[in-house]
């Protein structure tokens, strides 16, 4: 009996570290995805959007666009499949990817789409992102991973983390 009551201790014991293990991971996730002024890139490009001037059409042209889907899925769900067949089926034989992305239409196209990026960007915003992705992360120390001991001539490895 005590064998079972050792072992359902334990069992709830290794339980208990995977659910602090878990919460320390999400809040680690949650401080690692900063950069070094303490916003993401992806927050960035969000906070981008919000204020870009085709935010607005776009939120508009995907409401509108949702209405029309649900309702036509609704009334006619058959004829959703079979435009969504067509359209498909358009797209395999228009075969895009093997034109679009031709070396010619790149060397026509890139160095102007550069040029516009280049010229909208100011230059602290450039030298800002750049310090941003070459700075060190801060080392916090429960990141560390535990040596295990060794033996005379060997050098320590890192070991199974707890």
């Amino acid at each position: 009996m005590s064998t079972v009551l050792q072992t359902s201790a334990r069992l709830e014991l290794s339980r208990e570290r995977l659910r602090q293990s878990m919460m320390e991971t999400s809040t680690q996730q949650d401080g690692s995805a900063r950069l070094g002024n303490g916003r993401s890139t992806v927050l960035r490009l969000l906070s981008w959007w919000e204020h870009h001037p085709l935010h607005l059409a776009g939120a508009v042209a995907a409401e509108t666009a949702d209405a029309m889907v649900k309702s036509t899925a609704q009334r006619h769900p058959l004829g959703l499949v079979l435009g969504a067949f067509v359209l498909g089926g358009l797209l395999v034989l228009s075969r895009p990817w093997r034109w679009l992305f031709k070396p010619a239409l790149l060397v026509a196209v890139l160095p102007q789409l550069v040029k516009k990026i280049v010229t909208r960007v100011p230059p602290q915003a450039w030298i800002a992102m750049w310090a941003a992705l070459t700075s060190n992360p801060r080392h916090q120390p429960n990141q560390t991973m535990p040596y295990t001991t060794a033996r005379s001539g060997e050098v320590p490895r890192p070991g199974p983390r707890t």
